[in-house]
């Protein structure tokens, strides 16, 4: 192994090329794109650039379901430049009123990187946190995004550093809450009742449901050699640990029947990803009447 520095991708798609990298259509025949964000760091925003330029090269952009689920956030103003690919207008965050601490502070929306618009529909859960509840929050503050799954973790506070002992020492403080365009602060304060984002569309999994689905999408998301024989996924999730194996009313086993991207939806293996491809089919054929209506 030759020493290197490791540059993490945040930006993944729908199912590995044979040839390499991502295939983004989770719909090739309706155009419906599939984009994960796994984190938010100083590339993510050009990841997500080229992934959408790669749909608009070869047949365009219809619809796209952006996965946030179980991304813990990081950069701000890396979400702040995903938002933007959304938004042309607008505050997309800003903090709470001015403290003796710090001062008050907003980011705006330009038209400089905005993509041409299409239908949206963002994932959530609880593992969303941060960086993911900015974006998610001020696209449906716009009502640019329809929001499906769960509520969030609810993280979004203000924390500066200030030197201590001589600059020896730091101490970090919270000194504000991020707030979303409506006034709505992320963060789950104490004896707070609502906090993070709540979904437009409500779909709940268990942690089973939840765990299976993210073991069959960490194998399906394996970069294989293509000149090796056939590769089942079913060989790995069934001969694992056995905590993902079941066993049906009559008590038999049920072995894990993943054996591409689309058994997913289709064995009911994720079921706000399923829910989310409909509701975004759904709003295609919608504006697709309302445009044949006015013609």
């Amino acid at each position: 192994l030759t020493r290197a520095s490791i540059k993490i991708v945040s930006v993944k798609g729908w199912q590995r090329r044979k040839s390499g990298g991502w295939d983004y259509y989770i719909d090739p025949k309706q155009r419906l794109g599939y984009v994960r964000l796994t984190t938010f760091g100083p590339r993510t925003a050009d990841e997500l650039d080229a992934a959408v330029q790669q749909m608009k090269q070869n047949k365009g952009v219809n619809g796209l379901i952006l996965d946030l689920r179980a991304n813990p956030g990081g950069r701000l103003d890396a979400a702040i430049a995903v938002a933007n690919r959304f938004l042309d207008d607008g505050t997309i965050v800003s903090t709470t009123q001015k403290t003796f601490l710090g001062r008050s502070w907003k980011a705006t929306a330009d038209q400089e990187h905005t993509f041409e618009e299409f239908p949206v529909v963002i994932l959530i859960n609880k593992g969303s946190a941060s960086a993911s509840e900015i974006v998610s929050g001020a696209l449906q503050d716009y009502h640019r995004a329809l929001i499906v799954g769960e509520r969030t973790f609810g993280k979004g506070s203000v924390q500066n550093l200030f030197h201590l002992g001589g600059e020896k020492a730091y101490l970090k403080l919270t000194t504000q809450y991020y707030k979303l365009p409506d006034g709505r602060i992320i963060h789950r304060r104490p004896g707070a009742e609502k906090w993070g984002i709540s979904p437009d569309v409500k779909v709940q999994m268990t942690d089973q449901q939840v765990a299976e689905a993210v073991q069959a999408r960490t194998v399906l998301d394996v970069l294989r050699n293509p000149d090796d024989p056939e590769f089942d996924p079913n060989a790995i999730l069934n001969n694992g640990d056995g905590d993902e194996e079941q066993n049906n009313e009559d008590g038999e086993r049920e072995e894990a029947t993943v054996k591409e991207p689309s058994d997913l939806i289709t064995e009911g293996v994720d079921p706000q990803l399923e829910t989310a491809l409909l509701l975004l089919k759904t709003r295609i054929l919608g504006e697709g009447g309302s445009e044949q209506a006015r013609r």
